[in-house]
């Protein structure tokens, strides 16, 4: 269930209240860290990184004493934390506070864990249906549109992709990295590598099947039951090893089928910014952690968009641009933080083209002259180095002063140019950034960022 479903529920909520009622039931969304801080040594149990928090409760009607606050997953008291599904508020320590609030407070209540169990009721309906048809008995259907050599590769590659999850899933860097850079939009989970491989690949079926040729029957039903198999290989449910071949067509072919894969397609596990969208996630933060599963990663989700391109036999032009474009995001990935841009040296630029954009800057002659005697000193350091010869050891660290609008970062932008031309950078990237791309709004997440 998306975050936003709760919002709005909570912004319903507050929208019914009288305004003296508004000086008790304040917004749970907080933007001062000290606020935040100070709510977190009042309130032990609140895990801010796990939950969102919607409405805080005052009885005095002041917000700096704050008696009850409720997130996507708990109602907190100063002692404790209760599950919403659990909360009696007619029971101590609740009786303290004017009913007429309380009663309003458990009409929120009751709301929210309604979407709580629609969320899990859709979530779980493709495993059930699937857990259903396995108790069925087998029928003389022979049309197979899904053949066996397709199984045999897909059961490969969905013991490479079981093996990776456990891997990443045992890497408490990962979980933390994970946990604590994606804007959660499924608030019921603390997200796995599961979480992060099968949000990738449903970003993967939504490019591929729409250029898919919808009129070939076979090719689209491989494609749907591709996304079908990994969805519940990365839940634990072995579709090919529970069901026989005959079965599994026959299941493809029922009316349910396009239905539930709807359901799937449509999942939103992550919301990682409207920059983000064109991304995917899991070469992202193995690219950031220096992981060595980052090559293997990018190589499965390659594999799994060639399955599906290729389901009809032929590869159009398409499919082969959208195939290319899935290599460069999954071999060169962004690593964007919040307040974080990057950029990088064009392919076919050379190093006198960056020196000629230097030279046509206004005025900075200082700045010129100084670059340019740089480069000239670190093409002989390379020069040096390839016939052997002793190196001075020379920092590379520069700080660009002065007033806004002088051309600091323009120059910054071509000084790391300059260091990939000469093979110091591997890609001649600079990282721009502000407070918010080094400074986290939690203690602890700082050092990740």
């Amino acid at each position: 269930m998306k975050s936003s479903s709760y919002i709005k529920t909570t912004a319903q909520f507050f929208s019914t209240l009288k305004e003296e009622d508004t000086r008790v039931f304040l917004k749970g969304k907080l933007s001062n860290p000290l606020k935040i801080l100070s709510i977190s040594e009042v309130f032990p149990t609140l895990r801010m990184q796990h939950e969102e928090l919607l409405v805080r409760y005052t009885a005095t009607g002041n917000a700096d004493q704050l008696d009850l606050l409720v997130t996507t997953h708990h109602l907190h008291t100063k002692e404790a934390k209760i599950p919403l599904a659990d909360v009696v508020l007619t029971t101590a320590p609740f009786h303290t506070f004017p009913a007429v609030q309380m009663k309003q407070l458990e009409a929120l209540l009751a709301d929210l864990v309604l979407l709580k169990k629609e969320e899990k009721k859709t979530m779980e309906s493709f495993t059930n249906k699937f857990k259903d048809f396995v108790n069925q008995k087998d029928d003389t259907t022979t049309d197979y549109d899904v053949d066996y050599a397709f199984l045999q590769i897909l059961k490969s590659e969905g013991e490479k992709i079981q093996h990776l999850a456990e891997d990443l899933n045992a890497n408490t860097k990962f979980s933390n990295t994970i946990n604590a850079i994606v804007q959660k939009t499924e608030d019921a989970v603390v997200f796995t590598a599961e979480h992060v491989i099968l949000q990738d690949i449903i970003k993967i079926y939504n490019w591929v099947h729409p250029l898919s040729d919808g009129a070939n029957v076979i090719a689209d039903t491989k494609i749907k039951f591709l996304l079908a198999f990994l969805f519940e290989k990365l839940q634990g449910n072995d579709i090919i090893a529970s069901l026989s071949l005959e079965r599994i067509n026959k299941f493809v072919q029922s009316d349910t089928f396009d239905a539930n894969i709807d359901i799937i397609t449509k999942a939103s596990l992550f919301n990682l910014g409207a920059e983000y969208t064109d991304e995917f996630l899991l070469p992202s933060v193995l690219k950031r952690l220096g992981s060595s599963h980052f090559t293997n990663a990018g190589g499965f989700l390659y594999r799994i968009a060639s399955l599906m391109a290729k389901a009809d036999g032929t590869v159009s032009e398409a499919e082969a641009a959208l195939l290319k474009k899935i290599t460069d995001k999954t071999t060169h990935p962004k690593e964007k933080l919040e307040g974080v841009t990057q950029t990088e040296v064009d392919a076919n630029e050379t190093l006198d083209e960056v020196l000629a954009e230097l030279n046509e800057l206004i005025g900075l002659d200082n700045i010129k002259t100084a670059v340019q005697e740089l480069s000239n000193f670190l093409t002989v350091q390379k020069l040096r180095a390839a016939e052997g010869l002793k190196n001075v050891n020379n920092s590379l660290h520069s700080v660009f002063m002065g007033p806004p609008g002088t051309g600091k970062t323009t120059v910054a932008r071509l000084v790391s140019k300059i260091y990939k031309h000469l093979g110091y950078l591997e890609k001649g990237h600079l990282v721009e950034t502000d407070r918010t791309g080094v400074v986290a709004g939690y203690v602890g997440q700082t050092a990740l960022k």
